[in-house]
């Protein structure tokens, strides 16, 4: 029996609220992530419940790479009742453990990690769980690069190194995907 490794990207909507309501080139974007997530062969983890993410899962439920969604609820009756979360067209695990513990859960399970968006406070939120995963972090925003590494080094200095900032869902995937690469090679020659 052949074991494949599944590699798994961990997001999080760190857009302002309701912005994909004002702009829809901010779901044409999600779509593209997830294409482009696809595309290399790197599987979400997330929360199920934000609009960005769902779109995410939608695509990524037309490509073969395994995703996950990670409900804050324990059951789908509470999913669907008491937290009004749709069901996203790939497999749903109920945590139980509401919107704080499936994120920790998708941090835990993930190789790497996208935020959707670089709206200040909710970057900092995200990324202070972050401090001892030593895992890449891709930034997609259409924020300058240059202004996010600097807000992100005065936050979080230990950050940067593995900081990864583009407008292009293609080109932060790559940069990622590159990343993950080069640390498994790393490991192999160790």
């Amino acid at each position: 029996m052949e074991v494949r490794k599944h590699t798994f990207v961990a997001l999080y909507d760190a857009s302002p609220e309701h912005e994909h309501l004002l702009s829809p080139a901010h779901r044409i974007t999600a779509r593209e992530l997830g294409k482009a997530l696809g595309e290399a062969h790197l599987g979400v983890v997330a929360h199920s419940g934000p609009v960005i993410v769902d779109t995410v899962f939608t695509e990524m439920a037309h490509s073969s790479v395994v995703s996950l969604a990670l409900s804050p609820a324990s059951n789908m009756d509470e999913h669907v009742r008491a937290f009004r979360l749709a069901v996203p067209p790939i497999p749903l695990l109920f945590t139980g453990r509401g919107a704080l513990g499936a994120d920790t859960m998708a941090l835990a399970s993930a190789h790497a990690v996208v935020l959707f968006g670089s709206q200040a406070g909710k970057v900092e939120a995200i990324l202070d769980h972050m401090l001892h995963t030593h895992i890449p972090i891709g930034i997609l925003t259409d924020e300058i690069p240059s202004a996010v590494h600097e807000r992100i080094r005065s936050y979080h200095s230990n950050l940067t190194s593995m900081l990864f900032v583009s407008h292009d869902p293609k080109v932060l995937v790559r940069a990622i995907a590159d990343e993950l690469r080069r640390r498994e090679f790393t490991k192999k020659l160790a």
